[in-house]
């Protein structure tokens, strides 16, 4: 979601803005891409990131890290998609008829 806060303070400003704030959105996704590829090749499990937290600290971090990631995907998703779609109506000039 902090991604799609970037986009939103730089639409605030202007909508041209978005190409600035998708562009700090993909420079910034290139670290957690790249720790999590270490991540992966160093501990080969299937659980992902809740398997990191696990390994790190204990099963608690990993079961508390899995409710998150399980909370996030039917609130995130839909988020996603409704800002992008704002962001389609508003750029081509997309009206439904009524």
């Amino acid at each position: 979601m902090w991604n799609l806060s970037i986009a939103s303070i730089n639409c605030a400003k202007s909508w041209s803005g978005i190409t600035v704030g998708l562009d700090h959105q993909s420079l910034l996704s290139f670290p957690i891409v790249f720790v999590l590829g270490k991540l992966s090749k160093k501990i080969p499990k299937a659980g992902g990131i809740a398997s990191f937290m696990e390994k790190a600290f204990d099963s608690k971090a990993g079961a508390i890290t899995s409710w998150i990631l399980l909370g996030s995907i039917p609130i995130g998703v839909p988020a996603i998609a409704l800002s992008g779609a704002y962001y389609f109506t508003y750029i081509f000039h997309f009206h439904l008829q009524n």
